[in-house]
Formats: structure tokens, C-alpha cells, sequence
């Protein structure tokens, strides 16, 4: 309730700085039941926002107008309901004349508010929908309540906002009709312990039926379910309360409205406003979705048990209220549906067929099946997207009218792969309706990952190639084949984890011919599917032919604690040599190393152990390459340090 008020207030006062312009006095019929009297009190909006008047809260009340909807006008809060005087109920501290009061002061201060104001004689002021109360009591009419007061204007009314204006009100008790409020009553809530629900129900008008306890049943709502809505039953066998049935559900605390607490709560619900199903119980197959539509505000359809029925079953159907049909077992007068776990009827006149949601079934040969509820009437598809100023078309038309009945298509590949330039993650968002209606429709958005660039090598190695391009995306998994056919026959695959990938294990002075495609999972029906880019044009490339003359060892001597070896200068390919020296002959430990350039005929080891057995071996390297391409080793020489 604090938040509530200091939001108003801020809002309120920002609206107050705004000049109106164009005022004009209000017209005889507006003012003909109240009459200035004075100046008025500007004192008694002191609009202290604390609790401290002594009055016990037992809960709160959730405004929401007869309507059972929370209505807002052009500032985004609720629409006006009316807030009446308390005066002359058992509670003190009660408010008479704030109207009449806000009247004075508004013509005292020379104030105008544009087109006028249409001062109410029989209220104290406005509630917003949406606004919540503390309650302090209850009878059959109305909710009682505490307010700490709100004031929308400074020291004047001078050009204030004339809506907000009329929620001005003194701190005290005021009432509201009950049919105008949700009323949350602590002492009454009963907090659900279980989950073992018996089954499910869907809310086929709007609930004004929805109470907290058996006893509060006609004298106040907790809730109001939307149409639609699907909620928790959890006893199956409904409790009578004078001429109707009630079934037992859970409300969870943490609604939209948030002014439950934060629990999950039993309540009880109208049987007339709802369509039960046991959760072991399975409805048919091959139904098709529809709506009940063209009823009006505050009508509603009868259910019948069978096409030439005129006894009413259990359940009333509103507008906008969705339905499993059969449209197999309908005809022009009455339409077979899936209700209270069985087959019933309604007035075929106020069924809309339509269809709201468009499935992935499959991907068969890297194309897209789509899939959807069947509807006795023709269908559309479109693809929803514009690429470079284009359209894109499924398979070459802007739509796919389908025949009544149908529920799959397969989308070709021409449809995503229209514009590459342009394609990206997002993809193409194809939705379906019923031809000739998009007001309902399902929709789906299918994914393709992008095509890689075309791989390519800069620098052939004997038996590697590093395969370079700019192919990995967030969501893509790339697929790098490569094959000595041009066909790729028997080709092998590696999956790159970077731009730069090592082939490796090839066969020297080979030609290799390489594509790539990207992929990524995909959810449908039948499980996760593959989904597949383009390939790349294939990029060939010749694995090099280098081939390094081994060195020849000319002179190995030892020396005090040192070797030094000479040996002829390369004159081949290569531009280093590798020279080791070790004290194992296998050369896996104390192993020393050099690497002098081609121009370089001798090295000198030093450091060594005196009066050591030491082996010798070198070989030439081309290390401009990655890995270095190398010569074989020479045979190893021995030789001793002094």
C-alpha cells in the first residue's frame, strides 16, 4: 500500500506540472449536485502513508471493477472504480465529503482542467484498477478498508492533472463494493501441501467463480482465472454449495497480480466455468483446434451431451474460450468437442477453426517438415522476412495454400538459401493460418547456419596441410571433408575447432581435394536432427615434394670436458642443421642440442662431463615450415672428452 500511494504521488505530480491548455468551465449538468460551499481544506490531505491507526488488517483487496479485468486508461494505470464513505459503520476515523471538499478547493484556486471535470456526488474518490487496499472488513456489499491517504496536487490545484485529481483523498476507512474487488483474507487462506494432482481443467469463460474457502463462496472472489487459462484439480468429485458445483484447486501465490503471498494456495472454482480432464485420461487423437467466437460480452454457450440433445451439460463456453474438436463428427448445426473428459457439443454457429501453433516434425534430406493440427478448412503458409529489399518466397510463391485437412509440409532448401549474402543465425520465420485469417496463426522460425568460405592452404607441407578459413560460428559445428577423389569418394571428415586446422597423416607430393559445410542440432518431434549448410566450392591442393640431403659428420674430437664436430657445408634444400649430443646412445636423456645455420662447418659442445662416453648424430632441417620439414639423421658417432 505504501509503494502503491508513493508511485501515485510521484506520477501525479509530474502530471500536475503539465499545462492543460483550452479550459473550460464544467457544464450545469456536471455540477448540478454539488455546489461551492467554501474554500475547502488543503490540510486534510496530509497523506501520511503508515499504518499506525489502530484497525486490525485482516487482508487485502486487489481492485479489479465488475468486469473481473484490470482496465487502463491513457496514463498506463487502471481505470476508475469508486470508493465510497464508511460513514456510519461500526469503524471510526471514517471520511464524508471529499468531493465536495476537492470541488472547493479546485474553484478556489482559480484552477482549470481543460475540458472539464465530472464531479461524482455519491463517492469520496477514485481507486485505480490495479491498486490493492488493506482490508479491514467485509459484509455482503462491500470490503472495508484503511487508506493512508493521497494527495496529487502541491499548496494548489492550479492546472492539475484532472485524473489523478479525483484519487485524491484524506487519510481514514473507506468501503468498496465487493463485486469491484479480488479479497485476500489471511485467516482464510489454506496452504495446498501436495502436488498429487487428480487432473487438469481449462477455464472456458471468465471465472467468477474463484474463492478462497467453502464459507466465502457468493459473498467474495479471491481470483479471477483468465479464458484459457490451464489450472491444477485436486480432488476429483466436486463440492455443492447451494445451486452449484465446485471443484478443489491450487492458485500459486506468486500470480501476475502479485498481490497473493508468494505459496502456493487451495481455492474453489465454478464447475459451470471450466472443462475438467483426469490426468490418466487421453484425449482422442485427430482433433482439429478451433475457438468459440461471435457469442458477445457477457453470453455464453450450452454444452450438450449429444447432436439432437437439448439437456445442458456441466460447463459454459465464452468468447475467445479454445476447443478440441472433431470436425469429422460435426455438422452445420452442432460441433463435436472434448469436454469434461468426454465428447459433447456445441452450436456449430460460434466455433472458429484456426491454428496456433507450427511444429518442426522432422528434418528428412536436410529439409525442414513442418507440421501443425489439422483444420477442416484450407491453410497458408509465409515466409515472414525481407532479404535485401526482396521477399522470400517458399518454393517460389509469396504463400502455400494448402486443402483443408492437411498438416505437414516439407519446405525446400531454395527457400533459405535465396540470399546468402544476407543470411545469417536468424534464419526465416514461416508462419501458417487459416487462408483468408491471420488473426490466429502459428508461427516458426527455421534456422540455417551460414556457408563457411571456401577452405584454402597457404603452404603445402609434405604430409600435412593446414586448411584455413573463416568458418566457426556461436551455434555451428564446421565438417571439414577431404578426399585424394575429386568425387570424395570414400572421404574422410575432421570437425575444426578454430579457423586454422592441421590435416594430418597424408601422403606425400598428393593432390587432396577439400569442402566444408557448418551444422547444428535441431529439436523436432522425432528427436535431435542434423541441420546442414551449403557446401563450399571444392578448393585442391598438392601436398609438397621436399626432399633433404642428409649431412656428412667429417671429424668428431673430445676435447677437455668438450666435443667439437665438423662437418661438410649443405648445399641442398634446408636451412639449418640439428646436431645432438648425449651421453645414451638412444638419445632420451642428457641430451645437449644446436642448431647452426647452412653457412656454419663446426660446432663445439662444451660443459660436458670429463672423461665421458658421448654420442654423436646431426641432421639438416627447413624450419621456414610448420613443423619443420627434416633430413634422415646421420649414423651416430662416438667420441670421449678428456
Amino acid at each position: 500500500m505504501k509503494k502503491t500511494n508513493i508511485l501515485r504521488n510521484t506520477i501525479s505530480f509530474m502530471l500536475c506540472a503539465v499545462l492543460i491548455v483550452a479550459g473550460m468551465w464544467m457544464t450545469t449538468e456536471q455540477s448540478s449536485a454539488i455546489s461551492k460551499t467554501g474554500s475547502g481544506n488543503i490540510s486534510w490531505y496530509s497523506n501520511v502513508p503508515d499504518y499506525t491507526h489502530g484497525f486490525n488488517v485482516i487482508g487485502e483487496a486487489y481492485v479489479v471493477g465488475s468486469d473481473n479485468k484490470v482496465q487502463t486508461n491513457s496514463f498506463g494505470r487502471g481505470a476508475h472504480v469508486d470508493a465510497y464513505s464508511a460513514y456510519g459503520s461500526k469503524y471510526a476515523s471514517t471520511v464524508k465529503g471529499n468531493i465536495q471538499n476537492l470541488y472547493n478547493l479546485y474553484y478556489s484556486s482559480n484552477a482549470y482542467g481543460g475540458a472539464g471535470i465530472s464531479w461524482p456526488s455519491n463517492v469520496e474518490y477514485y481507486l485505480c484498477e490495479g491498486e490493492k487496499v488493506a482490508v479491514i472488513g467485509y459484509d455482503d456489499t462491500y470490503a472495508y478498508y484503511y487508506s493512508p491517504g493521497f494527495k496529487s496536487f502541491g499548496n494548489s490545484l492550479y492546472n492539475c492533472d484532472t485524473s489523478t485529481l479525483l484519487e485524491s483523498h484524506p487519510a481514514g476507512v473507506y468501503k468498496v463494493k465487493m463485486t469491484d474487488v479480488w479479497l485476500d483474507l489471511s485467516g482464510k487462506r489454506e496452504v495446498a501441501t501436495s502436488t498429487n494432482y487428480v487432473g487438469t481443467a481449462q477455464i472456458t469463460r471468465a471465472s467468477s467463480g474463484v474463492f478462497q474457502s467453502l464459507d466465502m463462496i457468493g459473498i467474495a472472489r479471491c481470483y479471477g482465472y483468465p479464458v484459457n487459462t490451464e489450472i491444477n484439480i485436486v480432488d476429483a468429485t466436486p463440492v455443492t454449495v447451494g445451486d452449484y458445483d465446485y471443484y478443489k484447486a491450487v492458485i500459486k501465490g506468486d500470480n501476475a497480480v502479485d498481490y497473493l503471498e508468494c505459496n502456493n494456495f487451495y481455492v474453489y472454482v465454478n464447475t459451470e466455468s471450466i472443462s475438467y480432464r483426469g490426468k490418466d485420461v487421453a484425449i482422442p487423437a485427430e482433433s482439429s483446434v478451433a475457438k468459440v467466437t461471435g457469442v458477445g460480452q457477457g453470453k455464453v454457450l450450452k454444452v450438450y451431451g449429444s447432436k439432437e440433445s437439448t439437456t445442458a451439460l456441466r460447463g459454459l463456453f465464452a468468447d475467445d474460450a479454445k476447443l478440441k474438436t472433431y470436425p469429422k463428427m460435426s455438422d452445420d448445426k452442432r460441433t463435436c468437442i472434448w469436454h469434461n473428459d468426454g465428447y459433447a457439443y456445441i452450436s456449430t454457429k460460434y466455433v472458429k477453426y484456426y491454428v496456433d501453433q507450427l511444429n518442426i516434425k522432422n528434418i528428412v534430406n536436410d529439409q525442414y517438415v513442418l507440421s501443425w493440427d489439422p483444420v477442416p478448412v484450407e491453410v497458408t503458409l509465409t515466409a515472414n522476412e525481407n532479404w535485401g529489399g526482396k521477399q522470400i518466397k517458399i518454393d517460389g510463391k509469396s504463400s502455400i495454400t494448402l486443402p483443408a485437412y492437411t498438416s505437414t509440409y516439407t519446405v525446400k532448401n531454395s527457400l533459405l538459401y535465396g540470399y546468402e549474402g544476407s543470411l545469417s543465425r536468424q534464419g526465416v520465420e514461416i508462419t501458417v493460418h487459416v487462408k483468408g485469417d491471420d488473426s490466429e496463426k502459428g508461427s516458426h522460425k527455421l534456422y540455417v547456419p551460414l556457408r563457411p568460405d571456401t577452405p584454402y592452404c597457404r603452404k603445402p607441407h609434405n604430409n600435412q596441410l593446414t586448411i584455413n578459413a573463416s568458418w566457426m560460428g556461436k551455434d555451428y559445428g564446421t565438417v571439414l571433408e577431404y578426399s585424394t577423389n575429386k568425387n570424395f569418394k570414400n572421404a574422410k571428415k575432421v570437425y575444426p575447432k578454430k579457423n586454422n586446422h592441421d590435416v594430418k597423416k597424408l601422403k606425400k607430393n598428393t593432390k587432396y581435394y577439400f569442402r566444408a559445410y557448418n551444422t547444428f542440432m535441431v529439436d523436432t518431434e522425432n528427436g535431435k536432427k542434423l541441420k546442414k549448410s551449403k557446401t563450399t566450392k571444392v578448393y585442391s591442393v598438392k601436398t609438397a615434394n621436399i626432399t633433404l640431403k642428409k649431412p656428412t659428420i667429417k671429424k668428431v674430437s673430445g676435447g677437455r670436458k668438450s666435443i667439437t664436430i665438423t662437418y661438410k657445408k649443405n648445399t641442398g634444400t634446408g636451412n639449418k642443421y640439428e646436431i645432438w649430443v648425449s651421453t645414451d646412445k638412444k638419445f632420451k636423456k642428457n641430451v645437449k642440442k644446436g642448431t647452426p645455420t647452412r653457412s656454419i662447418t663446426e660446432i663445439r659442445f662444451g660443459g660436458l662431463k670429463a672423461n665421458k662416453k658421448y654420442y654423436v648424430k646431426m641432421r639438416v632441417i627447413y624450419d621456414t615450415y610448420t613443423p619443420a620439414v627434416t633430413s634422415a639423421w646421420t649414423k651416430v658417432k662416438t667420441v670421449k672428452t678428456r
